[in-house]
């Protein structure tokens, strides 16, 4: 099921069931009468409009309280050949696969541990940085570089607390596509005695040659010591600039374990950023289950689940009037255009 949030006519904003028509396959909005995240039910009011209708403006599908996010979440060893084909082997899976329900990517029961390299790093995030569908991204004027960092988000459906990776899936609402941009302060800003390089600004990347040092966080004693709750060395603008991290299309309440999102930029794909959630070091379920032992989860609330960008690599690299798309098949699209 899809579920969507959106304005008519630059009216106050709505939900809808996303429901695709057999007889033109497209898709059109089912509107609802009220709010799909809170206790009270609610029914379709009948009204049926087109998602390509020109009133028609999808929004991000949710605000939420706070977004978590893991960066260096993407296994080291993953090479250009499983960016290219069906990800990682079926002896690299973990037990619990990347949503952490018990199957590997493909489907089947596997005993061996994903091999987890370096550290995960857990960050935190205002809503402040929401966008949604077609709303450009704006480059800080302070910022020498951004960088794309495609992902999935999870979406919270329950107040969660002190929960168990077994537990964690019954509390997610659904999934969406999403763009975490890092900016890259220009230099100039050393100045001010901040470590602007491009491996501390994003706080390790996804890659283990970004990691920063044991010295700027602390070992949390879970998962065999290998996610960190980081205060590193970076500029806290890099990740917390207004409108920096578009998501949706739209909310979908289910995704398959071997789902692979991928990336174009003005048309053209950029390989170097395909991902598999199946390369996930750290299953979604251990994700929630993780942040829930100190933090709780608000219905609404996002997890940003970790992206294979590479923030040393000119592939990541956005730059004025990019257009950016990022694909996932069981989910839609999400497009926005760097301004």
């Amino acid at each position: 099921m899809r579920i969507a949030r959106f304005a008519q006519d630059d009216k106050h904003p709505q939900y809808a069931f996303v429901q695709k028509d057999a007889k033109d396959n497209s898709d059109y909005l089912v509107v609802l009468n009220g709010y799909p995240f809170g206790s009270a039910e609610v029914e379709p009011t009948g009204e049926r409009i087109s998602v390509d209708n020109s009133n028609v403006r999808l929004l991000a599908p949710v605000i939420p309280s706070k977004i978590y996010g893991f960066s260096g979440n993407f296994c080291v060893e993953k090479d250009m050949a499983s960016r290219s084909g069906g990800g990682r082997s079926s002896d690299e899976q973990s037990s619990d696969g990347p949503l952490g329900n018990g199957r590997s990517s493909n489907g089947r029961s596997n005993d061996k541990q994903r091999s987890r390299g370096a550290f995960s790093h857990i960050f935190l995030e205002p809503s402040t940085v929401i966008e949604g569908n077609d709303d450009p991204i704006s480059i800080p004027q302070w910022a020498e570089k951004v960088y794309c960092g495609p992902q999935i988000a999870v979406i919270m459906a329950a107040i969660t607390r002190n929960v168990s990776p077994q537990q964690a899936l019954k509390r997610i609402l659904g999934y969406m596509c999403a763009n975490d941009m890092v900016a890259i302060p220009r230099d100039d800003h050393k100045s001010h005695g901040d470590d602007v390089s491009a491996g501390n600004a994003c706080a390790g990347g996804d890659h283990a040659d970004n990691v920063p040092n044991e010295s700027n966080g602390r070992n949390v004693d879970t998962f065999k010591n290998k996610i960190r709750v980081d205060i590193p060395r970076f500029d806290i603008r890099a990740r917390n600039f207004d409108a920096s991290t578009p998501i949706g299309p739209w909310i979908q309440t289910d995704i398959p374990d071997n789902m692979t999102f991928r990336v174009t930029v003005n048309g053209k794909e950029r390989p170097e950023l395909l991902g598999h959630i199946a390369d996930l070091k750290y299953s979604i379920a251990e994700q929630i289950s993780f942040i829930s032992q100190f933090s709780t989860l608000l219905p609404g609330d996002i997890i940003l689940t970790g992206t294979p960008a590479d923030f040393n690599d000119s592939a990541a690299v956005l730059t004025e009037r990019d257009e950016v798309v990022i694909s996932a098949t069981e989910i839609g699209d999400l497009r926005n255009i760097v301004i």
